[in-house]
């Protein structure tokens, strides 16, 4: 017995006929529903990844200039060729590379960094707070402690960690 396949009047058959239709709406619908969710999900990534590295980028030039304010001090670097130390003093917003055995708010050879507006400097924890002064010759540091930069508003941490000796390093917290 032979089967006789169903035809519609344009030659078509019944299969033939869905996958011609296109997408139903239901089906654009769910397809925007998952490209919106993994918009919003690598969004979410993209900020976190920014943050990261605006935290990363700030304490690496905390540590560039602290590295500056010791090779300066036992360089014997100063006004006129007098001989100095150099220093770096700590605020909530940034924090300022000074020359002179102690931190002069109104000495014009201060230079400035402000960390980028979502940052903070949320705990100096220096014994000589909130300066570090390199002592010069050894370049040995006047104190030894913890600096940390956070995210306004909370995030991820970065402590600038220094020891008596004047050696910095970067740590990373949760």
């Amino acid at each position: 017995m032979k089967t006789q396949e169903h035809k519609n009047t344009k030659g078509v058959t019944p299969l033939e006929t869905w996958s011609l239709t296109g997408f139903a709406s239901i089906e654009l619908l769910v397809s925007i529903g998952i490209l919106s969710l993994l918009v919003a999900l690598s969004t979410a990534s993209f900020s976190n990844l920014r943050t990261n590295a605006s935290l990363s980028g700030a304490a690496q030039e905390i540590l560039s200039n602290l590295k500056l304010a010791q090779a300066r001090t036992t360089a014997s670097e100063g006004v006129l060729g007098v001989a100095s130390n150099y220093g770096v003093h700590f605020e909530s917003t940034g924090y300022v590379l000074f020359q002179g055995a102690a931190y002069d708010s109104g000495n014009s050879l201060n230079k400035t960094f402000n960390l980028p507006a979502n940052l903070e400097i949320v705990n100096v924890d220096l014994t000589t707070w909130p300066d570090v002064v390199f002592q010069r010759i050894s370049g040995n540091a006047g104190g030894s402690g913890n600096v940390t930069i956070r995210k306004i508003g909370g995030g991820g941490e970065r402590v600038v960690k220094i020891d008596i000796s004047g050696n910095a390093y970067i740590s990373t917290t949760s």
